[in-house]
């Protein structure tokens, strides 16, 4: 069951907006809808199996603790709030979400987590065909990006980054290094994709050298480091077949650290 309950806000928290959301917060939801899209589809409200007196009850919509924990955050990142609230009798529209500005993005996810709460089953509908998360996800790209970009991570004159910033296997397991390389996904002007992202050169600790599309990780400000939070374990590729894109090799064939620290991006020392 989907919690009807959300945390309180915190003082002075009517005075704040998703833009004042954490870098970490911002990481946290991009990786829940990734999940939620890996995730089987949830089963909406329904009746149960009869009892032994033949009596059967309506039973509340699926739910998992992805979905819980994304309830919570959204409401703790102002993503929902009172401000964006619209009638509840005005029709639901489907416009594009990437035509969507910040506050139809949170006019619209307002309107499905507050909606739940009178029509149970909306919130899970909405996450099954992938709604949400595709609202989520441009919140995230309004707020933490320009032109598909992290500004925070800084770009050379050249049009390179920095070398030898460390990045993050989806599960955390595996270190990769940047190599400084950074282009325009190719995507970006193929019709009916049109991805925003961009790709950086990441040498992985594997000894695999490849090329990571922004749409598939975050860049944390703080600890400097880049993570992948959807899509493959290095690869970050959400829309191939399963393994999504290059698996890592078998840990029988991973280079030495020495013969890591022989290449570039593992001997730079990040400024």
């Amino acid at each position: 069951m989907v919690p009807n309950e959300h945390p309180e806000p915190a003082s002075g928290a009517e005075n704040r907006g998703p833009e004042d959301a954490t870098p970490q917060q911002w990481e946290r939801l991009k990786r829940l809808t990734y999940l939620l899209d890996a995730a089987p589809d949830l089963a909406g409200p329904a009746l149960s199996a009869p009892d032994p007196s033949g009596v059967r009850y309506m039973q509340s919509a699926e739910s998992n603790d992805d979905l819980d924990e994304l309830h919570h955050l959204v409401y703790e990142m102002n993503l929902v709030s009172p401000v964006f609230a619209a009638p509840l009798d005005e029709p639901m529209t489907d416009e594009h979400v990437d035509d969507l500005d910040l506050r139809a993005v949170c006019t619209a996810i307002t309107r499905i987590f507050r909606g739940d709460r009178f029509v149970e089953g909306l919130l899970v509908a909405e996450v099954n065909r992938g709604r949400v998360q595709d609202l989520c996800r441009r919140a995230y790209s309004i707020v933490n990006t320009v032109d598909g970009w992290q500004p925070r991570l800084p770009v050379r004159e050249d049009g390179r980054i920095e070398t030898g910033l460390v990045f993050r296997s989806l599960s955390g397991e595996i270190e990769g290094r940047t190599t400084g390389g950074r282009r325009r996904c190719p995507a970006f002007a193929r019709p009916g994709v049109a991805c925003p992202g961009w790709l950086v050169g990441v040498l992985w600790e594997t000894g695999q050298q490849l090329h990571i599309c922004s749409e598939g990780w975050h860049f944390d400000p703080d600890s400097r480091e880049l993570r992948i939070v959807g899509g493959g374990e290095i690869s970050a590729r959400f829309v191939t077949p399963r393994p999504l894109g290059e698996p890592p090799l078998p840990k029988s064939e991973w280079p030495s650290r020495a013969e890591l620290l022989k290449r570039k991006a593992w001997s730079a020392r990040p400024e």
